[in-house]
């Protein structure tokens, strides 16, 4: 007896990433023409109440959109073999990064995001998670041999639907998404650090 053949995509279908990358592409092209003439001379960050306000806007109409959701559950090994769960990120504010080694957005971000790891390594309220969903992990152990990044990788290429990248998760002690952002774009990264002081400030004078 003859079987038709599968045409549904596995999770380790290249198209797969690059279907997530267009999307990135799309929205923050969107949000780009949506903030010109935001900036006075081009160069200055956008001001972040008007960042937040299109990132509002963004996360309302996105039909992706994790924002007020648990991000569990999970079980994710990282690159050095460690197993996380959704249980590691209870107790702390945590900034989640998703990200690919070929997404031409991905890349830019990455150094932003060692230096949100470096700042809030010491911190006890904050912690820096990164989620990887590269099919071929002998491309993303390559990747990270030639970049110097220390934050935390977890292969996440399984527990991921589609959707836009990079995308920025700020987690709060319970792991709810409270902040959701799409994209890297002037003013972002220190958005993202007001963000995550506040959550966490909050949360800290809640348990007072």
């Amino acid at each position: 007896m003859r079987t038709r053949p599968d045409k549904r995509r596995s999770s380790a279908d290249p198209r797969r990433w690059r279907y997530q990358n267009a999307l990135g592409a799309v929205v923050v092209g969107l949000l780009g023409l949506s903030l010109v003439g935001a900036e006075s001379d081009g160069t200055k960050p956008v001001p972040a109440e008007v960042l937040r306000q299109h990132l509002d806007q963004l996360a309302a109409d996105a039909p992706y959109g994790r924002r007020g959701k648990n991000l569990g559950p999970f079980e994710l090994n990282d690159l050095q073999g460690r197993n996380w769960t959704e249980r590691d990120l209870k107790g702390k504010t945590t900034i989640v990064v998703v990200w690919h080694t070929q997404c031409g957005f991905c890349r830019p971000w990455l150094p932003q995001v060692q230096e949100l790891h470096e700042r809030f390594r010491e911190d006890p309220r904050i912690r820096v998670v990164t989620l990887n969903i590269n099919e071929d992990l002998d491309l993303l152990t390559s990747y990270m041999k030639e970049h110097p990044y220390t934050f935390p990788v977890l292969l996440a290429r399984t527990f991921l639907g589609p959707f836009p990248i990079p995308c920025t998760w700020i987690v709060d002690q319970e792991g709810i998404v409270r902040v959701e952002v799409v994209g890297q774009f002037p003013g972002v990264r220190e958005l993202i650090s007001e963000e995550a002081i506040a959550l966490a400030t909050s949360a800290s004078r809640s348990e007072r």
